[in-house]
């Protein structure tokens, strides 16, 4: 009795998986048909609610939206909460890698910073993910040393 129950929902549980696949591809394939991929690698997107291809994600930047101004300034509140510098970086590359931001964003996080080499550390680490990168350079005023933007611009130029 036992196998026979099992045997009852493991079909139903393949149906569902299918029917997630064949969404993930129809969302790949539209974007594959507006040419802004090649590849079906299927991911969700907490910033779309969409699922769709990874390779169209971060290549075609048709998604790359920002945080929210909300979430932006509970990220900000955490931060200010943390008397360590380590804490504080922990915590923004964290947010880096879930989210996209804005260069005026950056600047609030630079500005958080307190030593020149977490300034440059985040800066190169964020800079990726920057979803207006032709204004990285209004952030060029909040480095003291000439060395950490010539590092900085050392950065950007192997980037591209």
């Amino acid at each position: 009795m036992k196998y026979l129950f099992i045997a009852l929902y493991i079909p139903a549980l393949t149906l569902t998986l299918f029917s997630q696949e064949t969404e993930y591809k129809a969302n790949c394939t539209a974007n594959v048909i507006s040419g802004c991929c090649i590849e079906y690698y299927y991911d969700y997107h907490a910033c779309c609610h969409l699922r769709c291809c990874c390779k169209c994600y971060h290549e075609c930047g048709r998604r790359q939206r920002s945080i929210s101004d909300n979430e932006f300034r509970k990220l900000i509140r955490n931060l200010n909460n943390l008397w360590f510098e380590i804490d504080r970086i922990e915590n923004i590359t964290a947010a880096i890698d879930n989210n996209y931001f804005r260069t005026s964003q950056v600047r609030t996080l630079l500005q958080i910073l307190w030593f020149e080499s977490s300034k440059v550390e985040i800066a190169k680490y964020i800079y990726p993910k920057i979803t207006d990168k032709g204004n990285f350079h209004t952030l060029y005023d909040l480095f003291n040393f000439q060395s950490s933007l010539s590092e900085i611009r050392e950065f950007i130029m192997n980037y591209r």
